[in-house]
């Protein structure tokens, strides 16, 4: 009885941590308004691609275009507490033409095991975009894991 009131209380536990959420703000746009449907990888029959990483449990790369303004988002989470100590990124905001119009290269900030970067720029002229970003993982200044995401590409008209 007592390991069925344990199994109980470890998945209400899961289910609870699972469904909490967290929210963002980048330059008075809330976070889950940039799009990151760009990022997700899917094989041939539709199904998703979840690669391994060794120190990271998960990446994401958000970008979107308000106005005349760019929004871009990245994340990483650690696989544990202690796995990445931190996170070098570099961000690209890339037009259609394949040339990088703004360029962050910079440690990403830290809460706890989530390191994430967010950052808007004005757009200077009328074209599609997308957002490409490469994410470092170090642990104790060795590399751990080396991320690249791209988003969708975006236009601003």
């Amino acid at each position: 009885m007592r390991r069925i009131c344990l199994l109980v209380v470890a998945l209400m536990c899961v289910f609870v941590f699972s469904i909490s959420s967290c929210f963002a703000v980048v330059d008075g746009v809330p976070v889950e308004e940039v799009d990151t449907a760009g990022t997700i990888d899917v094989d041939s029959s539709g199904q998703e691609i979840v690669p391994f990483y060794v120190s990271a449990a998960f990446a994401t790369a958000g970008f979107s275009i308000k106005g005349d303004k760019a929004i871009c988002f990245a994340e990483v989470a650690a696989r544990k507490s202690g796995s990445i100590t931190s996170v070098k990124g570099k961000i690209q905001v890339i037009n259609s033409s394949g040339k990088s119009i703004k360029t962050y290269d910079q440690y990403l900030d830290r809460v706890g095991t989530v390191f994430t970067f967010k950052k808007s720029f004005k757009l200077t002229k009328k074209g599609s975009y997308y957002m490409k970003a490469t994410l470092y993982c170090y642990k104790d200044g060795v590399k751990k894991d080396t991320i690249t995401k791209k988003t969708a590409i975006k236009s601003y008209n």
